[in-house]
Parts: structure tokens; C-alpha cells; sequence
């Protein structure tokens, strides 16, 4: 029960209910009921007139640090709102991605097809020029101070395991660029005719 009481010369202020229409009271109305009720509830005010100012001001004062405080605390709890959903976000974000994660491969035998490009290992027709192989940098770039590797090399076409294009044989034939990949397919079988051989 808000219980203020406002006395001097004509006033009377009783239950937050103005019982004058001095200008007095009508200002002590009008701030009391800014406060909140927490502060408004245990409050109980004996006022001169001539404590008017002092008073009113002091629960100004009162009123505008409840607002900073109430402000203080939304704001806190927006920012504690915010953690909670970054925090929930990323925890099912990592979740998924645990989930999400492909299982093992089955165990498979990767064969390699490559062969080195040298002068002692690759087979080219006689005449051909062999595979040569320079340096372009080797060591650390200055003032950087990184490490770059490159090189360069040259070779003759017809050297190792090789495609030959058909313009290689015939003058109207397609260079390799224009071998489509449904041309390079064919019908493939194995003749294993061992057992007859031995017998």
C-alpha cells in the first residue's frame, strides 16, 4: 500500500491521492507515480514545504537510477540471451557435422599407372630427342624468406606410353584435341589360352 504524506500550509497528501489542488501536491503526485512499485511500496515521505525541492529531487534522483538499473539489467540479459543462442547454434552446427561425416571407405587396392620421365627409364624412337629436365629455382626467395621450388622440361612427344593422334599417320586425320572420349573407348577382352600352350 503506497502510504505518503504531504503536509504544510493547505496540503494534505494521503494513499497517492491528492487531497489539494496546490501545484505542490500535483508535483509530488506525478513523481511518486514514476517509481516502480518495488520503490514505491515501502516508501513513506513527511514533506514540509519548504523540504519541497530537496525531497522532489531526491526521488528523482531514485526514479533515474531504477530506470539505469532496469536498463542495466535488459541489457545483461539480452546479452546473456545472445551467448545462450551462439552457444546452442554452434553446439548443433558441430553435432550435424559429426553426424554428417561419411563413414570409412571399404579397403580398396589403388594401383599406380605412372611411369618416370627420364632419359635413362622413358623409351622414345630413335631419332627423338630424350627427356631433359632443368632447374628454374631451388632455395629460399629473398627478402621474403620462403621456400619455391620450380623447373622445366622438354621432351618429344612420342616418348613412353602415349596417345598418338590420328593426324600423326594421315593428313586429314584429328589432332588429340578433337578425339572425342567415345572414340578412345573400345570393346576390350582377355584370351587366356596358358592351359592350352602347356599341355
Amino acid at each position: 500500500m503506497l502510504r505518503i504524506q504531504v503536509t504544510g500550509p493547505g496540503l494534505e497528501f494521503w494513499d497517492g491521492h491528492c487531497c489539494s489542488r496546490s501545484r505542490q501536491c500535483r508535483a509530488v503526485q506525478s513523481v511518486v507515480e514514476q517509481l516502480s512499485p518495488s520503490v514505491r511500496e515501502p516508501l513513506h515521505v513527511l514533506l514540509f514545504t519548504e523540504e519541497f525541492k530537496f525531497i522532489v529531487q531526491s526521488i528523482t534522483e531514485v526514479t533515474n537510477k531504477s530506470k539505469d538499473l532496469v536498463k542495466l539489467i535488459g541489457e545483461m540479459f539480452l546479452q546473456l540471451l545472445m551467448n545462450l543462442i551462439f552457444g546452442v547454434a554452434s553446439t548443433l552446427l558441430f553435432l550435424k557435422t559429426i553426424h554428417t561425416r561419411p563413414a570409412s571407405q571399404p579397403q580398396c587396392l589403388v594401383v599406380d599407372l605412372t611411369h618416370d620421365f627420364s632419359p635413362e627409364s622413358t623409351q622414345y624412337w630413335d631419332a627423338m630427342e630424350k627427356f631433359k629436365m632443368s632447374t628454374v629455382f631451388n632455395g629460399t626467395v629473398k627478402p621474403a624468406g620462403y621456400h619455391y621450388e620450380a623447373y622445366k622440361f622438354h621432351t618429344a612427344e612420342h616418348g613412353g606410353t602415349h596417345l598418338d593422334a590420328p593426324s600423326h599417320f594421315s593428313e586429314n586425320g584429328s589432332s588429340v584435341d578433337k578425339v572425342s572420349n567415345q572414340q578412345r573407348q573400345i570393346v576390350n577382352f582377355e584370351v587366356r589360352a596358358h592351359k592350352k600352350v602347356c599341355m
